[in-house]
């Protein structure tokens, strides 16, 4: 979105009802993703550095892994881990991460030279990229942490044109490549702040408002993702509340929301969960019993409300994800969204 675009108003959203303040909502810890945009000639780290100081504390350059799909025949994914930034206040906890985003692609100028230092991993074999990750120094050049990687396993390592480094192994197979990191990719800003319970929306504005004040935007397919910590929704009527808040009228809840069109990897969760939880059906089974129901469908951690990781956690933190939010520079908006669907949740829309 470019930066003379309005956010998007909320004036239509009810604030938090006074009867569903209770600290045992399962909606009172939350977890953030919001998506944005450095402006020209700058990247995350300028953001990080900039959080950092206001903390006191300090930035740690780190490895994010992520999937991508992939246009090699009988290869239908590659994983990458592309820079990072993780920072800390003054006593060390985690204030927030700054990753890429690979959806972010519109304001971009995707033709543009790579930038001096950042760079990223791809390999077609997830496990031998977590290996990478957990080894490989991310403070290095790309040049001297491959190096280093193919010295410690053995590896072949190949100086391809454009400044690609090839690992392979003894067989011929690759193992991984890295590559320079073009296209603008350190603009995009992913702030991923940790759950947290109380002062949630200060806790948003501390990062929000330095974003505002050096000219971050809202970029054309940003979202605002927010987490849930899965443990209460593993209850059969929590969860029957859930399918039917995201899934029995869609369209009017993308529209109270404002849920951005543009966004990238949403979809409605499958129409028969959601029949059987309009029905009252899965709100009757025990928890056993809908877990086993939700085993039977191919759930994607893309639909609009992502429940992948409540059935196997070691897919990533364990939570329910929502990804329907818009995207938003300003905290306010986001948390009275986030208490709109707490109210809707809470009367079983």
């Amino acid at each position: 979105m470019s930066s003379d675009r309005p956010n998007p108003t909320v004036s239509a959203i009810p604030v938090r009802p006074s009867w569903a303040s209770t600290d045992e909502s399962p909606w009172r810890r939350l977890g953030f993703e919001i998506e944005l945009l450095a402006p020209e000639g700058s990247s995350r780290a300028d953001l990080a550095w900039r959080l950092a100081e206001a903390a006191d504390g300090t930035v740690e350059r780190i490895f994010r892994f992520g999937s991508e799909p992939s246009l090699v025949p009988g290869k239908p994914v590659f994983h990458h881990l592309s820079l990072a930034q993780r920072v800390r206040d003054a006593a060390g906890r985690e204030l927030c991460i700054l990753e890429d985003d690979i959806t972010i692609v519109n304001d971009l100028n995707t033709k543009a030279s790579p930038t001096d230092d950042w760079y990223r991993i791809i390999g077609d074999d997830r496990r031998l990229l977590r290996i990478l990750e957990s080894t490989i120094d991310p403070e290095l050049s790309a040049a001297d942490a491959m190096e280093l990687y193919a010295k410690a396993f053995s590896l072949r390592l190949t100086h391809l044109a454009g400044g690609k480094i090839r690992l392979d192994d003894a067989d011929g197979a690759t193992v991984a490549i890295a590559l320079p990191q073009g296209g603008e990719r350190e603009r995009v800003a992913e702030i991923v702040l940790p759950p947290q319970r109380s002062d949630i929306e200060s806790a948003l504005e501390r990062v929000l408002g330095p974003a505002r004040d050096m000219g971050f935007t809202v970029p054309a397919e940003a979202a605002v993702h927010v987490h849930l910590d899965a443990q209460p929704f593993r209850n059969s009527d929590a969860m029957s509340r859930l399918i039917r808040l995201f899934g029995q009228d869609r369209e009017r809840l993308w529209t109270e929301l404002q849920t951005n069109t543009k966004c990238r990897r949403v979809g409605p969760l499958p129409q028969a969960l959601v029949d059987e939880a309009c029905s009252g059906w899965l709100a009757l089974q025990d928890w056993t019993e809908l877990e086993d129901r939700l085993r039977q469908e191919e759930l994607s951690r893309y639909s609009d409300v992502n429940l992948v990781n409540l059935l196997d956690p070691t897919q990533g933190p364990d939570t329910i994800e929502i990804r329907v939010l818009p995207g938003s520079l300003d905290a306010s908006p986001i948390m009275e969204r986030v208490a709109f669907l707490e109210e809707r949740w809470w009367l079983g829309w």
